[in-house]
């Protein structure tokens, strides 16, 4: 599958209109709850986040979740608590079941990362094009 690089508008820099970011639309889901939007794939990413604001709408006690302390996302440390779910890119067949972590941190959206998602995927970037392409990897 392929997508096209979302195009954002670009405050930093009056000289660019847009910004243009590995954005690819998603479904995370969980029991009968169902939430869509679009996540950034991030290589730099250890594992795949989201605002807690997600798992309240999926109903996930937030506290439930095993609690780690993440590095390297803003200023100092945050609090992440661990859940797993079904994460399925928008006009795949199948949903995955994977642990993600869930922040309170503003800091955070949705991003998809290395531990899960890359895991799963095969990810060509091609910034040059504003494109990135996804194909499943079988898992032995």
């Amino acid at each position: 599958m392929k997508f096209d690089y979302l195009k954002e508008p670009y405050s930093l820099d009056t000289r660019k209109p847009y910004i243009a970011r590995p954005m690819i639309p998603i479904r995370l889901s969980l029991k009968a709850m169902k939430i869509e939007t679009f996540a950034l794939i991030d290589s730099g990413a250890d594992q795949s986040l989201f605002n807690a604001s997600f798992a309240r709408e999926l109903l996930i006690d937030l506290e439930d979740g095993k609690k780690q302390t993440f590095r390297g996302i803003g200023e100092g440390t945050v609090d992440v608590y661990l859940h797993t779910i079904k994460l399925q890119i928008m006009g795949s067949p199948e949903a995955l079941e994977i642990e993600v972590g869930f922040t309170e941190s503003s800091g955070v959206d949705a991003i998809l990362g290395q531990a899960d998602f890359f895991e799963h995927h095969k990810i060509t970037f091609e910034r040059y094009k504003e494109r990135i392409e996804i194909k499943p990897r079988k898992l032995q």
